[in-house]
């Protein structure tokens, strides 16, 4: 959605208007993502394509076939992803489909709940695991919120070593960690504070559950992809702090900086934004 962005109109602290029409294209991608630090957005235009529908498949692989046809499945479809599943409860935590019928493995656990979806001017239509239609009604997942959720922007080349890492990681040692891994993948954007700053990118996350205590699991998983470079989604669970953002963001000083000229008072920043972009 960031970078569908072609303009804005932000009110300034001190109630000055600012309108970002594009030609300034350094304002423009400071603020596409700007975490709410550089004023109100009161309206913005987007650029938009043609409605559209999608052909969605489900299937169930093991997760070693998955990782072989991960390449492939990216290569070819719009849109591919999975959820990995360590154990057979994990599928209803996140209310995912049964696929046993449609699955290449015998196994309950430790499988990739995998998802293809493709731009189709078929006809709608829909089964058990197979769908066509407009595309806001298949996009859309429906959960039970019940989690808390820690999801970051793992650069391209490393996704498959990543999601190994946590893998290993919730088999071997976080054995009560049994919310699914999500995996899908994400193009490259110029928003200067983009998870997606010129890097194309897999997005994992894992989730914490009521009930246990998932702080530990959820600081190993940090540990485990801060070693690749992952940048956090600005709206979930993330531990980075002042010098992280510095160091994973290239423009991280050129945005401090225009905050600063915009808001030199910090009237929209809390002590977490103050510690992270002020």
């Amino acid at each position: 959605m960031a970078s569908s962005i072609a303009g804005m109109r932000i009110v300034k602290a001190n109630g000055e208007i600012l309108d970002i029409d594009g030609s300034d294209t350094e304002l423009l991608h400071a603020a596409q993502v700007s975490v709410g630090t550089l004023g109100v957005i009161s309206s913005m235009t987007l650029n938009v394509m043609d409605a559209y529908n999608l052909h969605e498949r489900l299937w169930r692989d093991d997760f070693e076939t998955c990782m072989e046809r991960h390449d492939e499945l990216a290569a070819n479809h719009r849109h591919f992803g999975f959820f990995w599943c360590p154990t057979p409860e994990s599928r209803h935590l996140y209310c995912l489909p049964d696929t046993a019928a449609v699955s290449s493995t015998d196994k309950l656990a430790d499988v990739c709940e995998m998802k293809v979806m493709d731009i189709t001017d078929a006809t709608p239509m829909e089964s058990a695991f197979e769908k066509i239609a407009y595309s806001s009604e298949v996009y859309p997942i429906e959960y039970v919120p019940n989690f808390v959720e820690l999801e970051y922007a793992v650069p391209l080349e490393h996704g498959k070593a990543a999601v190994r890492a946590v893998r290993d990681l919730m088999l071997n040692k976080h054995t009560n960690c049994i919310y699914p891994i999500e995996y899908r993948f994400t193009a490259g954007d110029p928003a200067w504070m983009s998870p997606f700053h010129h890097q194309d990118s897999i997005t994992l996350s894992v989730s914490g559950g009521p009930g246990i205590d998932y702080w530990a699991f959820l600081r190993d998983v940090d540990q485990i992809l801060r070693g690749y470079d992952s940048r956090p989604h600005w709206g979930k669970m993330h531990f980075l702090d002042t010098e992280d953002v510095t160091h994973l963001y290239p423009r991280a000083g050129d945005f401090r900086a225009l905050r600063r000229e915009l808001d030199p008072n910090g009237r929209f920043l809390n002590e977490h934004l103050k510690m992270l972009l002020g």
